[in-house]
């Protein structure tokens, strides 16, 4: 998943000090999770703040971050495409589909595994089952 920070300004003007004060106050409530700073200008006639604040955005990249975003992760140990020996001691594994054509069993599933899940052409092993 692809992360992007993007900064951004709000501004507040008021006549009125009161109103000026609410409207800034609201304001920053709402952006307070996204790091605001402030600059307030007084030119006599009007009040004006410009708040600056950072706006994340999160970019879903492959199917795997689709899942991701659901807080759903799967391992290895999950996939039946490994070519498990069936033997708890054993930790690496063969994989077809592995990088390198070898796998660590609490390995991240890769993104193929991800692409036949949402197809709907596997269903993930349990722990147990291996």
């Amino acid at each position: 998943m692809r992360r992007e920070t993007v900064t951004k300004v709000a501004v507040v003007r008021s006549t009125d000090p009161e109103e000026f004060a609410n409207l800034f106050n609201r304001k920053m409530d709402e952006l307070a999770a996204n790091e605001p700073t402030h600059q307030i200008t007084d030119n006599g006639d009007v009040i004006s703040a410009v708040i600056t604040y950072q706006e994340r955005y999160n970019f879903i990249d492959s199917v795997a971050d689709e899942f991701h975003a659901e807080g759903i992760r799967y391992l290895c140990k999950h996939c039946p495409f490994l070519d498990d020996p069936h033997d708890r001691r054993i930790k690496r594994c063969t994989c077809k589909y592995a990088e390198l054509g070898m796998t660590h069993k609490d390995h991240e599933a890769c993104e193929y595994f991800y692409r036949q899940l949402k197809a709907g052409n596997v269903t993930p092993l349990e722990d147990y089952e291996r």
